[in-house]
């Protein structure tokens, strides 16, 4: 009995450790897939409209909430290809937040991206060429080349959308006029809003 208990407990002990390696290794692969899966429909589902690197139609400085919401119902812009509903074609609202953070992601400046470039005090990133030139003709002259006038970065981003669009005025001239009756969209003011908040953050190529 004694020897049948001794060759139990060194089974036991041989058998365990070799469990959790393998237990270990399983999770592991696990998240690789779920990592290599969300990289594959960015491709197959998304990539054909917003880049490889997410720099089409894409604002990062959006919640993530309303960014999975715009994912699984969808969202329609100034004009077509929109954005259509994924929910209806069964993307879950787990694997929508996951395409939203791949995408951030995708957007992140990095020190060997040929098109970003660091250094400690600053980064500089290339930026959506649309919205640079919105800024520079009709809000640079007054807010200046990096937004650090009469901008208050510290506001939510549907308070300085409203700005934008309604306009309003300071205590003296010139006022900050209403760029909906010039045409501008929500979907545009949201995003001079985003690129202004990062001309106060980073410099801008």
């Amino acid at each position: 009995m004694k020897l049948s208990h001794a060759k139990t407990l060194v089974i036991a002990v041989i058998t365990l450790p070799l469990l959790a390696v393998a237990i270990f290794n399983t999770e592991s692969v696990g998240m690789v897939v779920r990592v290599d899966a969300t990289a594959d429909l960015y491709k197959a589902k998304c990539a054909m409209c917003h880049g490889p690197t997410a720099a089409k139609a894409f604002d990062p400085a959006m919640s993530n909430e309303d960014l999975v919401q715009n994912i699984l119902t969808g969202k329609k812009g100034e004009k077509p290809p929109y954005m259509p509903s994924y929910e209806d074609k069964g993307i879950s609202e787990e694997q929508a937040l996951a395409l939203v953070v791949h995408m951030k992601d995708l957007r992140k400046p990095a020190d060997t991206d040929p098109g970003t470039a660091t250094n400690s005090n600053t980064t500089v990133a290339t930026v959506d060429p649309d919205l640079e030139k919105t800024y520079k003709t009709k809000c640079a002259m007054c807010h200046g080349p990096t937004a650090a006038k009469t901008f208050d970065p510290a506001k939510n981003d549907n308070e300085l959308v409203q700005i934008i669009l309604k306009g309003k005025k300071g205590e003296k001239p010139p006022y900050m006029p209403g760029y909906e009756e010039k045409g501008m969209k929500n979907d545009e003011a949201l995003g001079l809003v985003g690129y202004m908040k990062g001309l106060r953050n980073t410099t801008v190529e």
